[in-house]
């Protein structure tokens, strides 16, 4: 972060997406940071009361945990109605809180191809893998354009395209 408090990225880091308006988790859920998704880590950008930069909290997505190849990033409605993105980490699990579902199933769908494109890793599959939400179920599903893979979490099938 330079003196602005504005995220300076490592020279072979690039923008993948940004929303603003989201909260923490953690104590009120008042939606007024930033959250910034790059190659190669997330951002959490907390704003004061003016608008102006508090902290910036970076989370290195070297540090995501990723089984069978799907990386832990998910979507959940709470308790209080509330659009929540939660993803798990090495170090442990931060929770984000979006105003739209849509919005938060977008941020898991990146969060998904970045890991399917191979970005995270040295070798990229030869033939991409594609991650897309069980209509039934709304689980993270991954397969081939033009497959139809069964959900394991629901038995459903769904169709890559």
């Amino acid at each position: 972060m330079n003196n602005d408090g504005n995220i300076v990225f490592e020279p072979d880091e690039s923008l993948v997406m940004r929303s603003e308006r989201v909260g923490s988790s953690k104590g009120l859920h008042i939606l007024k940071n930033t959250l910034v998704l790059t190659t190669k880590n997330l951002y959490f950008v907390e704003c004061g009361i003016l608008g102006t930069t508090k902290e910036v909290h970076r989370y290195p997505l070297s540090t995501l945990v990723v089984n069978n190849g799907v990386p832990q990033a998910f979507y959940r409605r709470s308790i209080q109605n509330l659009n929540i993105l939660d993803i798990y980490f090495t170090t442990g699990q931060e929770s984000f809180v979006f105003q739209w579902k849509q919005k938060v199933k977008k941020w898991v769908e990146s969060i998904n191809e970045l890991v399917a494109s191979g970005i995270l890793s040295d070798t990229a599959e030869s033939i991409p893998t594609v991650y897309r939400f069980c209509s039934r179920c709304e689980a993270s599903v991954k397969g081939h354009i033009g497959e139809s893979v069964k959900c394991e979490y629901c038995g459903a099938y769904v169709s890559i395209e």
